[in-house]
């Protein structure tokens, strides 16, 4: 038992060493070696039977060396073996040799039958086969000593063959156990070794430095990486020195009560934060621990600790906690709401966060959502929370980003719209995480609904815009041809002396100016007509309007007026304020199918900013006069009135209207900076108001008209008439002609200047405005007064509009015609125009 403990305390170094784990030829040796010396100390304990046995416990040495260090140790131990026989017990080699060589073949079979996966790896499923392995041998080794005759009294083997077995079976068992215990014992101390290892490396990369307090010498001890870690020596690491060497001054006063609370106080453990230098001079946080090992005979304290750098994870806190306080700027910055929440089974679960700006916007505080997720849901529109629910199973189902519009209340119970964004991932429990955010889009939404209102003005505009450049060339053309119907028809009126005649040339000329008047009517709702605006009471226009309303309206519809007494008065054309008036009250005889009542009310209106842009107007806050007109007929549905004022559309069957009528109304309100409003209820009637601006001067002055001034006597006077159109210049002609005026025509602007240049002794020039050639009529005038400033002009324009667009060769007393012009307004035009 000694010889085989020498052994395992001989192997304990091969086994606990992993370099022999990686090199077999040097295992081998080794192994060979330590058993071979083993072998020789049993051998001095060995037995002879006869001149053929010896009994020993040393079988399971050579088993076992072969196993573990394989052919190299085999040999070397059977050799080995087969000589201490000899010698020691004086067998024949050859015949010492048999047993030894068949247990190390026995050892490599089984260490190639069951080679460990761990070497040394004994286990006890081995033992069995040892032992089955030495009994193997030893049969076929007396078998073969049999057979060849190699003893001279075989007696003597069947003698010894039962004790044989045995005490070699003990020694298998025993050697096995050695081995073990060995193999076991070197595991321990391979483990151990790792572990000190990653220890020694978890405390050079982490800043780790071990110290211990002998309460007894008063005198502390550090392991190298502690003085590493401070980069001096133990002296000056010692606790009376320590405060003053390492810490921080500011910390200084706390770390040296904590040494002594550690040294002389009561506590079994503390922890305590500081800051130091590192050797090459960083600052950086530190962090000791202590733990109170023991107490001395005398009652003072032994004590274990260690100092870490935690530096790293004192950076990483406040970069979180910075990072924290930029989410909860952004958070409180944002127009909305930051959560997050574990969302299970299609619903809410847990809220983790959310931002403390939701007490803010819902009036609902952020513990009690932690506590209650669905409290939110009240604050939803009806109906409204399904799109959020949806869009969160979206992301959860699909994965990735999702998001959903609805419409909340806040916490001042106002309408709100908010846009949710989620996204969520899955947290391996079936439920998800969902990151997410309210943002507040209710100005967004009012921004697009103001968008595209001011789209469809663009475009309402555009329209208008191009029906008015079309009406506007109509009109030009229209009224030329108005004007040569109606100047023939006046120079014709002089001519004939039948009165039956004059009546049909009358009915004509009464034609031909409402043909005119169609036209101003075309171009108002273009907003293109020129207004000739006056200060009025419409209180007065009204009443003048029920002289005709019995005209235009059957005696079933009962009229009534609500006139407000002191009405402000306004500055407005009082024609197309008459045509508008009429426009509104056919059309509420037409809506009321001939039956009803008709009301026509007026009133001052202050109108402020706010109601001004809650409603989207063009028009300047202040003092405004209405002038309103009701009917009881059925009324318009919503689809009819938001196309209302449209140009051309009409509700009414083909042939019982245009629908420019409202156009008109509308082109005229504008023209004279003011609105009109429709209020209407399906059944019950409509209402039309029409805001114009009130001013501060006095309609008096437009009460009575001003006395038609005579026509000044022509005195032989020349005037430069200018118009391309032959017929119109025809027309013109005569008349101006046949009033004494001497008149020389041009046919263009280029054509007068021609003449002008060698003829410039003109009294008046009338001119069209808009004409082919170079020289347009306020060109013309331009160009003109470059060289006799004091010429006097008459413009004439088939629309209003033609005089702004064509240059700036009008002066402020420059007279303009609007065509068809009739023959005395014209004769006025030229005698003011001369008598100025």
């Amino acid at each position: 038992m000694i010889a085989l403990l020498l052994a395992g305390a001989m192997l304990y170094p091969v086994f606990s060493k992993m370099t022999f784990a990686g090199n077999p030829p040097l295992t081998g040796l080794v192994i060979g070696l330590v058993f071979s010396i083993t072998h020789a100390a049993i051998s001095l304990s060995t037995q002879s039977w006869g001149n053929a046995a010896v009994l020993s416990t040393s079988t399971g040495l050579v088993l076992y060396a072969s196993y573990l260090g394989g052919p190299v140790s085999a040999v070397i131990v059977a050799t080995a073996a087969s000589l201490l026989r000899h010698y020691f017990n004086g067998i024949p080699i050859p015949v010492g040799a048999f047993a030894p060589t068949l247990l190390a073949i026995s050892g490599l079979l089984l260490r190639r039958m069951s080679r460990p996966e761990d070497w040394p790896g004994l286990c006890w499923r081995m033992l069995p086969k040892a032992v089955a392995a030495f009994m193997l041998s030893t049969c076929i080794a007396i078998g073969l000593i049999l057979v060849f005759g190699i003893i001279e009294n075989p007696q003597t083997l069947y003698d010894i063959f039962l004790p044989y077995l045995l005490l070699g079976s003990l020694g298998v068992s025993v050697t096995f156990l050695v081995i073990r215990a060995s193999a076991q014992l070197a595991a321990i101390a391979r483990e151990n070794e790792t572990r000190l290892r990653q220890l020694q490396f978890i405390f050079e990369t982490c800043g780790i430095g071990v110290f211990r307090y002998d309460g007894a010498k008063g005198r502390v001890d550090f392991d190298e990486n502690f003085s590493a870690l401070y980069g001096t020596d133990t002296e000056a690491l010692q606790p009376t020195r320590f405060s003053d060497n390492q810490v921080h001054p500011e910390d200084r006063a706390k770390m040296r009560a904590y040494i002594q609370d550690e040294v002389n106080g009561t506590a079994s453990q503390g922890s305590q934060v500081f800051r130091s230098f590192s050797p090459d001079g960083r600052l950086r946080h530190m962090r000791s621990f202590w733990k109170l090992e023991s107490l001395t005979p005398d009652g003072e304290r032994n004590i274990i600790g260690l100092h870490m750098d935690v530096s790293d994870v004192i950076a990483a806190r406040e970069e979180g906690s910075e990072r924290q306080r930029q989410l909860a700027a952004i958070a409180e910055n944002l127009p909305g709401v930051i959560f997050q929440l574990i969302w299970q089974d299609g619903k809410a679960g847990e809220m983790l966060f959310i931002s403390p700006k939701c007490a803010e916007i819902w009036g609902v505080g952020p513990q009690e959502l932690l506590e209650d997720p669905m409290r939110l849901l009240p604050c939803f529109e009806e109906g409204e929370e399904v799109q959020m629910i949806a869009a969160v199973n979206e992301s959860v189902a699909a994965g990735g980003r999702s998001s959903a519009r609805a419409w909340m209340y806040d916490a001042a119970g106002e309408r709100m719209a908010v846009e949710l964004q989620v996204e969520a991932t899955p947290r391996g429990d079936g439920s998800h995480l969902v990151n997410g955010i309210y943002l507040d889009i209710t100005k967004e939404i009012q921004a697009e609904a103001e968008a595209r209102r001011q789209g469809e003005l663009a475009q309402q505009f555009q329209k208008t815009e191009a029906l008015g450049q079309l009406t506007g060339g109509i009109a030009h053309d229209f009224n030329n041809i108005l004007a040569v119907i109606l100047g023939n028809l006046e120079l014709l009126h002089d001519q004939v002396r039948d009165p039956g005649d004059h009546e049909l040339i009358d009915a004509a000329i009464q034609a031909s100016q409402r043909g005119a008047g169609l036209t101003r009517s075309m171009l108002a709702f273009a907003g293109r007509t020129r207004l000739e605006p006056e200060v009025l009471d419409i209180n007065v226009v009204v009443r003048e309007a029920r002289n005709w309303m019995g005209r235009a309206l059957p005696e079933s519809v009962e009229v009534e007026t609500s006139l407000l007494a002191g009405l402000w008065p306004v500055r407005v054309d009082a024609t197309s304020l008459e045509s508008a008036l009429l426009n509104l009250i056919l059309n509420a005889r037409d809506a009321m199918d001939g039956h009803g009542r008709l009301t026509i009310e007026t009133s001052n209106q202050r109108i402020d900013q706010e109601y001004v842009d809650s409603r989207g107007e063009q028009i300047a806050a202040g003092r405004y006069v209405m002038l309103a007109v009701s009917d009881t007929g059925s009324g318009i549905d919503p689809a009819t009135a938001a196309r209302i004022f449209e140009p051309f559309y009409t509700t009414k069957p083909p042939g019982s209207g245009s629908g420019v009528g409202l156009s008109m109304v509308q082109g005229f309100m504008r023209q004279s900076h003011g609105t009109v409003h429709l209020y209407t209820e399906p059944g019950h009637g409509t209402t039309f108001k029409l805001y114009f601006p009130a001013t501060d001067a006095s309609a008096a002055a437009g009460d009575e008209p001003a006395p038609e001034a005579p026509h000044a006597p022509a005195d032989g006077k020349r005037i430069l008439l200018v118009e391309d159109e032959d017929s119109v210049r025809t027309v013109l002609l005569s008349m101006l002609e046949a009033a004494g005026y001497s008149v020389v025509v041009a046919k263009n602007g280029d054509n007068a200047f021609d003449i002008f240049r060698t003829q410039p002794e003109f009294d008046l020039i009338v001119t069209d405005i808009v004409m082919p050639g170079q020289l347009q009529g306020t060109h013309l005038a331009r160009r003109i007064r470059e060289t006799k400033p004091e010429a006097r002009f008459i413009f004439m324009s088939g629309y209003a509009s033609e005089a702004s667009v064509h240059g700036n060769g009008l002066r402020p007393e420059d007279m303009r015609l609007m065509k068809p012009v009739p023959r005395a307004e014209l004769l006025q035009a030229v005698a003011d125009a001369l008598s100025d």
